[in-house]
């Protein structure tokens, strides 16, 4: 996108753009110290404001007259505006991903679904706290294989169709959320339904896709989307046994989305007859598998701790952070070691939450009570 030379002793700025629109702008050194003129120093500074997507090009050259560098008027782009800002044009082929999430959406998935303030951060985005879980394979026989969680993005694109099942509260619409932010980053367009967006089933279904791509990225990239090869695409569904009443019509559905994309991730609730009952109608003659989320241990709790108290802005010494972490992972034990709190993030971060407002937590309570009105 940019490229910096030198050694030719005269300053330029040039920018290239094909009929894509793709851009490259090349940028050539001054010279600092001129051999036998002292008179003559030239050097360049390249502002990139990359939450503004825009940049800022200044050439200085020292002024024998008033004895400071001044900006060079004739080296100021065309295309700047007062404050010498011009747009920053990616390269379309080093972009990671071309189809950018859409404002409104990205805010929706950067919503935990509960308000959690800190201290130095204020209120928290989900991608601040989350970490995600272990899932563990469903078996009718014997115990299914462990993934961990720092695997479970790698480990879901190299799977077709997924059912992963959770408990009340244990995170399964952020695990959703995540997965989209991530899939994406990975260079796939996923998709999200949720029981708010309507599922219609066979000619209704390409209709429904392409309303939920507009919501969800640039409308103007829809007919780019339409083209794009099924490896490419993913869909995940939130609340799957939410989206339709007859199970008969989510194996459907299930089915049908599999035509168009690659991956299709399944998050249902973890009711045990309900389960059993979309893995007798799904699962024959399907690639479904079925996992299930696990409630935290000693490690994902950590981890979870480990990643609150990093953000503080000021940097905390060793021997403070492993004393947080010590009481805090104590508190936890305790906790959890009671069945006072479920060992799932949104409890475990209550907790935390409580910790950073220096409110005392009494683990020798011994009533549910106490420990709900904590959390309220």
């Amino acid at each position: 996108d940019i490229v910096l030379t030198g050694h030719e002793h005269e300053t330029f700025k040039r920018e290239q753009r094909n009929i894509r629109g793709e851009a490259n702008t090349s940028i050539e050194g001054g010279v600092l110290q001129e051999s036998g003129n002292a008179t003559v120093s030239v050097f360049n500074s390249f502002v990139v404001d990359t939450s503004l997507r825009r940049q800022k090009f200044y050439c200085f050259r020292w002024d024998e007259e008033k004895e400071h560098y001044l900006p060079d008027p004739y080296l100021v782009p065309a295309m700047a505006d007062e404050d010498g800002w011009e747009e920053f044009a990616i390269n379309k082929k080093r972009k990671p991903n071309k189809f950018e999430i859409s404002r409104r959406f990205l805010e929706q998935l950067e919503n935990p679904g509960v308000k959690f303030t800190h201290s130095t951060r204020g209120t928290l985005s989900l991608p601040d706290i989350f970490v995600y879980p272990d899932l563990r394979e469903v078996r009718l026989k014997n115990v299914g294989n462990l993934v961990k969680g720092e695997h479970v993005v790698e480990f879901v694109t190299r799977h077709s169709q997924l059912l992963i099942s959770g408990d009340s509260q244990s995170g399964k619409t952020s695990l959703a959320k995540m997965l989209f932010r991530d899939l994406h980053a990975g260079g796939l367009v996923p998709l999200m339904f949720t029981p708010r967006q309507s599922l219609s089933s066979r000619d209704g279904l390409h209709r429904s896709l392409e309303e939920l791509f507009c919501l969800q990225y640039d409308a103007r990239e829809l007919e780019t989307f339409k083209q794009l090869p099924k490896n490419r695409k993913a869909i995940i569904i939130d609340d799957y046994d939410k989206i339709l009443s007859g199970l008969k019509g989510r194996a459907n559905i299930a089915q049908t989305l599999g035509k168009f994309a690659a991956h299709v991730i399944l998050i249902a609730d973890n009711v045990a007859v309900e389960v059993h009952e979309l893995l007798r109608a799904e699962v024959q003659g399907t690639e479904l598998k079925h996992y299930q989320i696990k409630s935290f241990g000693h490690v994902r709790r950590n981890r979870i701790v480990e990643k609150w108290l990093a953000l503080r802005d000021t940097e905390v010494d060793k021997v403070e952070f492993t004393r947080q972490l010590n009481y805090i992972t104590k508190t936890l034990d305790t906790l959890i070691g009671k069945n006072f709190v479920p060992a799932y993030p949104l409890f475990i971060l209550s907790v935390l939450q409580a910790s950073e407002a220096a409110t005392p937590i009494d683990t020798s309570a011994s009533t549910h009570g106490y420990y709900y009105e904590l959390f309220i």
